[in-house]
């Protein structure tokens, strides 16, 4: 299946973590938005090379608990 953390960027302070997921025909993008005066990691899912608009998203708290979201999600996608 491959591995989907390979498109994950880890440079920086905490807080500005993003990050492309991809696994088969799917990627999810994950990126950081301060709301409130806190960060929350939002994330989404596209197929890739189509027009079509987003399949999945959510936010999280954390930027690991994003790339777990976003992950699982593939992961159903792809079976």
């Amino acid at each position: 299946m491959g591995n989907p953390m390979e498109g994950i960027n880890q440079t920086g302070q905490d807080a500005r973590k993003t990050g492309v997921l991809m696994l088969g025909e799917y990627k999810a993008h994950i990126w950081l938005v301060i709301a409130e005066h806190r960060p929350i990691y939002r994330w989404t899912v596209q197929r890739i090379a189509t027009a079509e608009s987003i399949l999945h998203s959510g936010e999280k708290d954390s930027f690991e608990d994003a790339i777990g979201e976003a992950q699982a999600c593939l992961y159903r996608l792809s079976v």
